[in-house]
């Protein structure tokens, strides 16, 4: 084989100048340069520079978000921790960004044929519940809640105690439960479940639709909203 032959391709050469910008934080923000301006950056093409960009996000150093661009992943997962077979609560698992605080509002209804069907029984009444996750000012994943209201009956929870009510929410919940369903899905309606406040990216977001069992009896049905550029998703399988 000739030296020519030998030689290291233009995109792992690229992908190897970018991996090494990105660890040395020498991009002003989270969002990469358009292509054409980091193509001309770095002196490749632009089918070059995506082939790069594949393998970034194959390490999981840069997610794409279509029709916003490339961006930095501030802290690729931590393999030794639990990801979403764990029984807890998702939002903090799927999350690349730090929660510092959890907003709740809530409301109590007359049960529907669409809240017979996710809590897969008829209620005197159900209790609908908005958790907004945020940091720093700003909003980073929206949760909606349906629980029937003899759920929160039987834990012996006041409605009028906001903090016990969210801390049933957050944690007692999936303690008291026996298993969960997750499906993942995308969606652009992030923003558009609530008139209350609007989500960093929320156009584009992956959809955890969660529904918790005690047995055969659901506790509760949640479905989280956390926009593409801050998730992060991570199964741990074991044999």
């Amino acid at each position: 084989m000739s030296e020519e032959n030998r030689k290291e391709p233009l995109y792992v050469k690229a992908y190897h100048q970018l991996y090494h910008m990105i660890n040395n934080n020498e991009f002003s923000s989270d969002k990469l340069p358009s292509e054409p301006e980091l193509a001309k950056q770095l002196g490749i093409s632009r089918m070059t520079l995506r082939q790069a960009l594949a393998f970034l996000q194959d390490d999981g150093l840069v997610k794409n978000i279509h029709g916003k661009g490339n961006f930095i992943v501030k802290e690729p997962v931590d393999k030794s921790k639990d990801g979403l077979e764990k029984l807890s609560n998702p939002v903090y698992k799927a999350q690349i960004e730090t929660i510092e605080e959890v907003e709740m509002y809530f409301s109590i209804d007359l049960d529907s044929a669409y809240t017979r069907k996710v809590l897969e029984k008829k209620s005197t009444a159900v209790v609908s519940v908005e958790r907004w996750y945020g940091a720093a000012g700003k909003y980073l994943a929206f949760c909606f809640t349906y629980l029937p209201i003899d759920v929160l009956e039987g834990l012996g929870i006041d409605l009028h105690d906001e903090a016990g009510f969210k801390e049933v929410l957050e944690n007692t919940i999936y303690q008291e439960a026996t298993h969960a369903t997750i499906e993942i899905k995308k969606t652009a309606a992030g923003n558009m479940t609530s008139q209350r406040y609007s989500m960093v990216g929320g156009e584009a977001c992956v959809l955890l639709v969660e529904t918790i069992y005690k047995e055969d009896r659901v506790l509760a049905h949640n479905k989280f909203y956390i926009p593409e550029q801050f998730a992060q998703l991570q199964l741990t399988v074991r044999k």
